[in-house]
């Protein structure tokens, strides 16, 4: 299944993608603002993801122009990164909106999380303009960081994203 925008073509993940998955997640600028990634991050981390998602069917997918640009799920919360050459035009929006209208197309889903660490006002702004609200402060551990750091917790309901689409 391959989500459709008016840039972006998000598909299914491939051990095809993971030598460039390394290389656009394996910059610190990237890594330390993942809660999840740990650094330095090699192809065979890439491999592990993609062979984790595809045998669990994950809502996971290769963000991708006319190559990959990085990765956006919603597993249990909306999670994505970009690599650092494509951030500030628009993609992880662009790319996060078509995740969260297949996460709410089943009538199941009643909300999502998400967050990011302090600081990083750029995430901040796509989750807001989204339509996530802050619901809080947690701690979560930083694999990159190799630490617990705080976590500003957000959320999103299925009727603040109808009424945001609409």
């Amino acid at each position: 299944m391959i989500l459709k925008t008016e840039r972006l073509a998000l598909r299914r993940l491939t051990l095809d993608d993971a030598e460039n998955m390394a290389l656009l997640v394996n910059d610190w600028d990237v890594a330390k603002v993942l809660a999840r990634v740990p650094h330095p991050y090699s192809r065979d981390d890439a491999i592990w993801f993609i062979n984790d998602v595809t045998a669990k069917d994950l809502p996971a997918w290769g963000i991708f122009t006319d190559r990959m640009i990085g990765v956006v799920g919603t597993e249990d919360h909306l999670g994505y990164w970009l690599g650092k050459s494509y951030w500030g035009k628009g993609y992880a929006t662009e790319a996060a909106t078509a995740a969260l209208d297949y996460h709410f197309s089943d009538g199941k889903n009643a909300k999502i999380v998400s967050g990011h660490l302090p600081g990083n006002t750029a995430s901040r702004h796509v989750l807001e303009k989204l339509g996530f609200v802050e619901t809080g402060l947690s701690k979560t551990y930083s694999t990159a960081l190799q630490e617990d750091v705080d976590h500003i917790d957000m959320l999103l309901t299925r009727a603040a994203w109808e009424a945001k689409r609409s």
